[in-house]
């Protein structure tokens, strides 16, 4: 950290470079004194040359004081730290001070407690802003093959590694760790890899998406290099992005020397990652280790697929249409797919179901496609995704809106059938089912004759009776009582009625041959 001290009284200067010189930061951080100033106007003309990062000014100064320097250096040189160092603890110093930006105000004498605290506080600031200023010039250079001019000359100068090795890793959707903490920040995790003990004390680690959501650089500037340092490193970084709530696969490049390479090595792990990403698979793919990838081509959807597809269409049959993506998909994870065939399938799929189904408008499919794409890649598992691109497609080509008459009966009366067995225990009447399915009793009847063989009320009855004889064979020990509220009748003796009706046996006597039956005694 590059230090300059103003002040128009030598002794104070000399007592803060001792504060400073003899400070616990001084002892682990490079703390430089690189200008004493007894006047804003030498700082002024000395700043240009050397370039500090952190002024400690007096206020009260001849032809310009603290507060002025303060607001100056604020308009033409943002990025220095300025703090206040008086022997005033006027409430108006303090106010002007905050007024020009000024990031801290000590009264003088100084206390090493509060020097420590400022070196501490503005050594992360200029770390992080320094950090910052370094990812967007490798942001730069992974957008564009060449860079020229100015930004090269930059580029060298921030990055003077002899070798640099980066590491390409894609991003799961974070999910909370079991503490409920949010997953941490990109720049929290760097602050983790370049503390870490396997790098060296300048060795350094910037961490990269260049706007992209699903996948992330590590840009590691080295000194010391092997491959086996370098999986080491790679392992550690998996660990520190697990802990963020990801599980990443890792594509890690070889060793190169000129951090100009970037944008290149950069595709060279995009394309080697895209092409071997599995769902529910942590993957680390080393490109200095050259390894046969097995073609998988085969599990690419065919014309035999189409067929089945087309036959389930044709008879809009969307159950049939569900399994026959099922099975594709439970077909797919036992060969372990890569994510890059999925992608082609799942357009495939969205193809054929336009060219057989229904034509979508060209926004809608590109969307669509873009959707399909987006659940692969997040999925943690082929169950998951297979149940997200189902209700994808349900959605985009409402499936339901064109079930034949007989399937949309059939899906009715699953319907009614559900919810009739979900509200068992309530006094459920055929004008409740009517209201709420928006149907006439006519209808009702129709269903349940049609699909059932039976009467509304006949259905409502047995599905009543059944459960009761469940309770009393799961649970022996439970009263009539409860079983009939349970199941919907709140008048024991007329559910006692019901029951010797439907079964030809009291609830008594049916328990009662049950436990005999089931060598229960009582």
């Amino acid at each position: 950290m590059r230090i300059m001290i103003v002040d128009d009284e030598p002794f104070y200067i000399d007592h803060l470079k001792e504060v400073i010189v003899n400070s616990s930061f001084s002892a682990s951080e490079e703390a430089l004194i690189v200008a004493e100033c007894i006047s804003a106007n030498l700082a002024i003309e000395a700043i240009p040359a050397v370039q500090p990062d952190l002024i400690f000014t007096d206020i009260r100064m001849q032809s310009m004081n603290g507060i002025q320097l303060a607001s100056l250096i604020c308009e033409k040189w943002p990025h220095i730290i300025v703090v206040i160092v008086s022997g005033y603890s006027s409430f108006d110093y303090a106010r002007d001070a905050i007024r020009a930006n000024v990031d801290d105000y000590l009264v003088k004498p100084v206390d090493s407690y509060a020097i420590e605290g400022i070196l501490n506080k503005a050594s992360a600031r200029i770390n992080k802003e320094a950090y910052v200023r370094q990812q967007q010039l490798l942001n730069e250079l992974l957008d564009k093959k060449q860079i020229e001019g100015n930004t090269l000359s930059i580029l060298k100068q921030c990055f003077s590694y002899p070798t640099y090795n980066v590491f390409y890793y894609n991003k799961q959707t974070p999910s909370l760790n079991k503490e409920n903490r949010p997953p941490q920040t990109e720049y929290e995790i760097q602050q983790q890899l370049s503390q870490h003990p396997l790098l060296l004390k300048e060795e350094r680690a910037w961490i990269v998406s260049n706007n992209n959501p699903k996948y992330g650089f590590i840009v590691l500037g080295l000194f010391q290099c092997d491959y086996q340092r370098i999986k080491n490193i790679a392992a550690e970084c998996i660990q520190i992005i697990e802990g963020s709530g990801n599980k990443p696969s890792m594509a890690v490049s070889p060793i190169f020397n000129e951090i100009t390479q970037l944008h290149q090595i950069a595709h060279q792990l995009h394309d080697e990652l895209y092409h071997q990403l599995v769902i529910g698979q942590s993957k680390n793919i080393y490109l200095f280790e050259h390894s046969l990838v097995q073609e998988k081509s085969n599990l690419l959807l065919n014309s035999t697929d189409e067929k089945k597809l087309v036959i389930a269409v044709d008879k809009k049959d969307w159950k049939l249409l569900k399994k026959v993506i099922n099975h594709w998909f439970e077909q797919w994870e036992q060969h372990s797919c890569p994510n890059l065939i999925l992608h082609k399938n799942c357009k495939q799929t969205l193809q054929w179901l336009e060219k057989y189904f229904r034509t979508l408008d060209p926004l809608t499919s590109i969307t669509t496609e873009k959707a399909m794409e987006e659940i692969i890649d997040y999925a943690y598992s082929y169950q998951k995704a297979v149940v997200d691109i189902w209700s994808l497609l349900s959605n985009v080509f409402r499936f339901e809106e064109h079930e034949s008459n007989s399937n949309k009966g059939l899906h009715l009366i699953e319907q009614i059938t559900d919810y009739l067995a979900a509200n068992l225990s309530e006094a459920i009447a055929m004008t409740h089912v009517m209201d709420r399915f928006q149907i006439s009793s006519t209808h009702l009847g129709t269903l349940f004759r049609k699909h059932l063989g039976k009467t509304f009320v006949e259905y409502l009855t047995t599905l009543r009776i059944d459960k009761a004889k469940e309770l009393m064979r799961i649970h022996p020990d439970m009263p009539f009582k409860e079983i009939s509220e349970i199941t919907g009748y709140t008048d024991r003796h007329y559910f006692t009625k019901v029951f010797k009706l439907v079964t030809g046996k009291s609830p008594t006597d049916y328990k009662e041959q049950l436990l005999q039956d089931e060598g229960i005694e009582d």
